[in-house]
């Protein structure tokens, strides 16, 4: 891993039209030059399983790039790549460029599986037979975020300590608000001991992914971003709105606002969620889930289950009997604070939790589900398993939009947030306190106004979203004339292009993706069709299309 130093249907529209979020015209940076990129072949890790099936077509490249875009004399920096070739190199119609989302995912581990999977559909499908088109007759390319590994990496947990504390939406107390703090500040400090740092964020990126266009020879940029990279796309559009080829946002954030508007609006649509999947369900019956039926005593139990508890069981309470056995347990816990994991087993063993053989049945198989997810909980380690990708989602985050600096407003609203959305919180409020203490930011944020004046582009969503809730895609839909809007109804899902056989989603992009055609309507929606469970008479071939789609769903649900 390099650590090189750099060098000195209709009733889903809304009709409400918002303005865009006025932002005051970035500076331009001069011409970008090309830039002589450096194509290999990929090192084993990347894609290892798959080389089998992308051979010699898969290349890793990296470029020298500016640190600053807008001073190209303040040094160089590395930037990564990652391409899959056109199965028809004697017939290339030119690239598609990607980001994968995140902010954090490295498109090394995420292009080469929809790579394989486009080359294993059938071109005379009628709803995924344009990946295959896609796969044989254009490049696929990604700039690798600056931060990550492929180019120079960040890792702020390198110098960087932790103290035991669990998230604040669990215990908002005030030693664990102290230790929370403290935890945030160490990390924004470690963060910037990296020179690099300041120049994690998407402006960078957006000026590396246009010197990639002019070093590949391309005439404009052909993009797919999903999530966080509609958020890029944004950026590019309104920097660059002259080279804007083909444009599709998967699961759109709402890009005319900041990252802590997105974590609001994925709090709300949790909690839309829960209520829709778990609570109401139980109420409508409620002498078979012993939840009696009012909405506000569920939710006050909720917000009143015991820390160790509620750290453990709040994002596994998703249908009516994971939450009957979570607030069952919950008063176990709060009566007896250090029950074990082993003690809550058996005494799930021996409780009746419904009148109805069949709930009580699935409802004690929910119990010891959680029964064993208390066992395993532990105190935060804000890095995950990944520190390198942490520290590239906090930098990106921090440096693109002004935090509020004040510690009381966060308390104010960690608070407000535990009380609003009390199975939705989780510890979204870690990464907000870093960004409180971010010193350096010096992102120069584009005014969204020529986006307007961009190609028409084309928006696919899920009508269930909880990372990037459909009234987000909605408003950027109301915001730009010329956003096109397709949205798979009753679906849940996040990131969907090729994961559904949703006729007017698939249909939709693969018409705009091969020949730039847009639906008749500007807003269409139909029916979500998934797709056919495989046949359970054994394991799934990895290397299989719908081993392939497993494994692309889970990079980029994660991403």
């Amino acid at each position: 891993m390099s650590r090189k130093t750099v060098t000195p249907h209709p009733k889903i529209l809304a009709s409400v039209m918002l303005a865009a979020f006025a932002i005051v015209p970035a500076a331009r940076a001069q011409a970008v030059q090309p830039a002589r990129i450096q194509w290999t072949t990929c090192e084993e890790a990347v894609a290892d399983a798959l080389r089998p099936l992308l051979s010699v077509r898969l290349q890793c490249g990296t470029m020298d790039a500016p640190i600053d875009h807008l001073h190209p004399d303040a040094g160089n920096t590395k930037v990564g790549l990652v391409r899959v070739l056109a199965e028809d190199q004697g017939a290339v119609a030119g690239s598609f460029f990607f980001n994968f989302g995140g902010p954090g995912g490295n498109p090394r581990s995420i292009l080469p599986v929809i790579a394989a999977m486009w080359s294993k559909q059938e071109a005379d499908d009628p709803i995924s037979g344009y990946q295959k088109t896609l796969s044989r007759h254009y490049d696929l390319v990604a700039v690798v975020p600056r931060g990550l590994a492929g180019g120079d990496t960040l890792d702020c947990f390198e110098h960087y300590e932790a103290t035991p504390f669990i998230d604040l939406a669990s215990d908002q107390g005030d030693f664990n608000w102290r230790s929370t703090m403290e935890n945030a500040k160490a990390l924004a400090y470690a963060c910037a001991s990296n020179p690099l740092t300041p120049y994690i964020n998407t402006e960078q990126h957006v000026y590396d992914m246009e010197l990639a266009r002019l070093s590949l020879g391309e005439s404009a940029l052909n993009f797919i971003g999903f999530s966080y990279g509609t958020w890029v796309a944004s950026w590019y559009a309104s920097l660059f709105p002259d080279h804007v080829g083909r444009m599709l946002l998967d699961s759109t954030m709402d890009v005319t606002g900041s990252f802590d508007d997105a974590d609001e609006a994925s709090l709300a649509e949790r909690h839309r969620d829960f209520l829709r999947l778990a609570v109401r369900p139980a109420l409508s019956r409620p002498r078979l889930y012993g939840m009696g039926d009012e909405e506000e005593g569920v939710l006050r139990r909720v917000r009143n289950m015991p820390p160790r508890a509620r750290t453990a069981w709040v994002g596994r309470m998703g249908n009516p009997e994971a939450l009957t056995a979570a607030l069952t347990m919950s008063d176990w816990v709060a009566a007896v604070p250090f029950t074990t994991s082993r003690e809550l087993h058996k005494r799930v063993n021996d409780h009746t939790f419904s009148t109805d053989a069949t709930i009580d049945r699935d409802v004690r198989a929910a119990a010891h589900q959680l029964a064993s997810a208390l066992g395993d909980a532990r105190e935060d380690t804000p890095e995950g398993p990944d520190p390198e990708r942490y520290s590239v989602l906090l930098a990106v985050r921090c440096n693109d939009t002004p935090w509020e600096r004040s510690p009381g407003y966060w308390w104010a609203m960690a608070r407000s947030r535990v009380q609003r959305y009390p199975a939705g919180a989780s510890n979204e409020m870690f990464g907000a306190l870093v960004c409180s203490h971010w010193d350096d930011r010096r992102t120069r944020r584009p005014s969204l106004e020529p986006m307007h004046t961009a190609p028409p582009f084309l928006m696919i969503q899920a009508q269930h979203d909880t990372a990037t809730p459909l009234p987000s895609a909605i408003h950027v839909f109301n915001t730009f004339g010329n956003a096109n809007l397709v949205v798979a109804s009753h679906m849940t899902g996040h990131a969907i292009l090729g994961s559904t056989r949703t006729p007017c989603v698939e249909q939709a992009a693969g018409r705009y993706l091969l020949h730039g055609e847009l639906p008749e309507r500007r807003f269409v929606s139909c029916e979500h069709v998934p797709v056919a469970t495989p046949r359970a008479d054994g394991p799934v071939n990895p290397l299989s299309v719908d081993g392939l789609r497993a494994t692309l769903e889970t990079l980029l649900r994660d991403s």
